[in-house]
Protein backbone atom coordinates (compact mmCIF):
# COMPACT_ATOMS: atom_id res chain seq x y z
CA UNK A 1 0.00 0.00 0.00
CA UNK A 2 1.11 3.52 -0.97
CA UNK A 3 2.47 5.76 1.60
CA UNK A 4 0.18 8.86 2.43
CA UNK A 5 1.41 12.31 0.75
CA UNK A 6 1.08 15.46 2.02
CA UNK A 7 0.40 17.56 -0.46
CA UNK A 8 -0.10 21.65 0.13
CA UNK A 9 -1.81 23.60 -2.43
CA UNK A 10 0.11 27.18 -3.54
CA UNK A 11 -1.25 29.83 -5.87
CA UNK A 12 2.30 32.21 -5.07
CA UNK A 13 5.61 31.34 -5.27
CA UNK A 14 6.15 32.34 -2.06
CA UNK A 15 3.01 29.90 -1.15
CA UNK A 16 5.66 26.91 -2.35
CA UNK A 17 8.10 28.06 -0.51
CA UNK A 18 6.22 27.64 2.85
CA UNK A 19 4.41 24.51 1.86
CA UNK A 20 7.59 22.68 1.13
CA UNK A 21 9.59 24.10 4.41
CA UNK A 22 6.67 23.39 6.19
CA UNK A 23 7.14 19.37 5.30
CA UNK A 24 4.91 19.17 2.66
CA UNK A 25 5.79 15.76 0.24
CA UNK A 26 4.28 17.81 -2.31
CA UNK A 27 2.94 21.12 -4.04
CA UNK A 28 0.25 21.31 -6.01
CA UNK A 29 1.02 24.81 -7.84
CA UNK A 30 -2.17 26.58 -9.14
CA UNK A 31 -0.65 28.88 -11.47
CA UNK A 32 -3.29 31.91 -10.76
CA UNK A 33 -2.30 35.24 -12.72
CA UNK A 34 -0.17 33.53 -15.54
CA UNK A 35 -1.63 35.05 -19.20
CA UNK A 36 -3.08 37.76 -17.08
CA UNK A 37 -2.40 41.48 -18.13
CA UNK A 38 -1.49 43.40 -16.51
CA UNK A 39 -0.19 40.43 -14.56
CA UNK A 40 -1.55 40.07 -10.79
CA UNK A 41 0.32 41.13 -8.12
CA UNK A 42 2.11 38.43 -6.34
CA UNK A 43 1.06 35.61 -8.29
CA UNK A 44 2.96 33.22 -11.35
CA UNK A 45 4.80 34.08 -14.37
CA UNK A 46 6.25 31.50 -16.50
CA UNK A 47 9.38 31.90 -15.09
CA UNK A 48 8.35 32.23 -11.34
CA UNK A 49 6.43 28.52 -12.28
CA UNK A 50 9.57 27.14 -13.84
CA UNK A 51 11.54 28.38 -10.68
CA UNK A 52 8.77 26.86 -8.47
CA UNK A 53 8.83 23.59 -9.75
CA UNK A 54 12.73 23.50 -9.69
CA UNK A 55 12.55 24.34 -5.79
CA UNK A 56 10.60 21.21 -5.39
CA UNK A 57 12.81 19.18 -7.05
CA UNK A 58 16.12 20.09 -6.10
CA UNK A 59 14.28 19.20 -2.63
CA UNK A 60 12.87 16.13 -3.33
CA UNK A 61 9.80 17.72 -3.67
CA UNK A 62 6.78 16.51 -5.86
CA UNK A 63 5.41 19.35 -8.20
CA UNK A 64 1.88 18.86 -9.43
CA UNK A 65 0.46 22.02 -11.61
CA UNK A 66 -3.33 21.68 -10.52
CA UNK A 67 -5.47 23.07 -13.41
CA UNK A 68 -8.74 24.18 -11.58
CA UNK A 69 -10.41 26.40 -14.64
CA UNK A 70 -13.49 24.97 -16.65
CA UNK A 71 -12.21 27.23 -19.27
CA UNK A 72 -14.45 27.95 -22.71
CA UNK A 73 -12.57 27.09 -26.32
CA UNK A 74 -10.93 30.16 -26.55
CA UNK A 75 -9.11 29.65 -23.45
CA UNK A 76 -7.54 26.41 -24.09
CA UNK A 77 -4.15 28.12 -25.56
CA UNK A 78 -3.15 29.56 -22.23
CA UNK A 79 -3.97 25.94 -20.79
CA UNK A 80 -1.88 24.39 -23.49
CA UNK A 81 0.72 26.46 -22.80
CA UNK A 82 1.03 25.99 -19.30
CA UNK A 83 0.77 21.89 -20.25
CA UNK A 84 3.89 22.13 -22.10
CA UNK A 85 5.13 24.34 -19.62
CA UNK A 86 4.74 21.81 -16.70
CA UNK A 87 6.56 18.99 -19.14
CA UNK A 88 9.62 21.56 -19.88
CA UNK A 89 9.89 22.40 -16.17
CA UNK A 90 9.71 18.46 -15.26
CA UNK A 91 6.59 18.41 -12.76
CA UNK A 92 5.65 15.44 -11.47
CA UNK A 93 2.12 15.45 -12.64
CA UNK A 94 -1.01 17.41 -13.73
CA UNK A 95 -4.27 17.85 -11.53
CA UNK A 96 -7.40 18.82 -13.48
CA UNK A 97 -10.76 19.75 -12.56
CA UNK A 98 -12.53 19.72 -16.12
CA UNK A 99 -12.29 16.42 -18.55
CA UNK A 100 -11.53 18.87 -21.75
CA UNK A 101 -8.26 19.70 -19.83
CA UNK A 102 -7.75 16.33 -19.07
CA UNK A 103 -7.96 14.93 -22.64
CA UNK A 104 -5.94 18.20 -23.67
CA UNK A 105 -2.83 16.97 -21.36
CA UNK A 106 -3.44 13.61 -22.34
CA UNK A 107 -2.66 14.38 -25.63
CA UNK A 108 0.50 17.27 -25.08
CA UNK A 109 1.87 14.76 -22.48
CA UNK A 110 0.90 11.52 -22.79
CA UNK A 111 3.47 9.86 -20.30
CA UNK A 112 3.14 12.18 -17.47
CA UNK A 113 0.60 11.30 -15.00
CA UNK A 114 -3.22 12.79 -14.96
CA UNK A 115 -4.76 13.77 -11.63
CA UNK A 116 -8.55 14.36 -10.97
CA UNK A 117 -9.67 17.29 -8.85
CA UNK A 118 -12.80 17.27 -6.55
CA UNK A 119 -14.23 19.37 -9.15
CA UNK A 120 -14.85 16.08 -11.64
CA UNK A 121 -17.59 15.33 -9.09
CA UNK A 122 -16.38 11.36 -9.16
CA UNK A 123 -18.33 9.67 -6.60
CA UNK A 124 -18.57 6.53 -7.47
CA UNK A 125 -17.28 2.98 -9.07
CA UNK A 126 -18.41 4.40 -12.51
CA UNK A 127 -17.08 7.57 -12.38
CA UNK A 128 -13.76 5.65 -11.05
CA UNK A 129 -13.41 3.38 -14.07
CA UNK A 130 -14.49 6.12 -16.85
CA UNK A 131 -11.48 8.09 -15.22
CA UNK A 132 -9.14 5.27 -15.21
CA UNK A 133 -10.32 4.75 -18.85
CA UNK A 134 -9.40 8.25 -19.35
CA UNK A 135 -5.98 7.64 -18.09
CA UNK A 136 -6.30 9.25 -14.45
CA UNK A 137 -4.16 7.86 -12.12
CA UNK A 138 -5.16 9.43 -8.81
CA UNK A 139 -8.74 11.16 -7.23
Amino acid sequence: MPRPELVAVASTPEAVIAAVQGGADAVSIVPIGIGENPPIQGAFTMQSFNTSVAYCRVRGIKAYLELRAFPSDDEFEIYEKLIRLACRCGADAIAVADIGLGRLARQIAPDMPLHALGGMCIHDVSGVRFAAELGFSRL
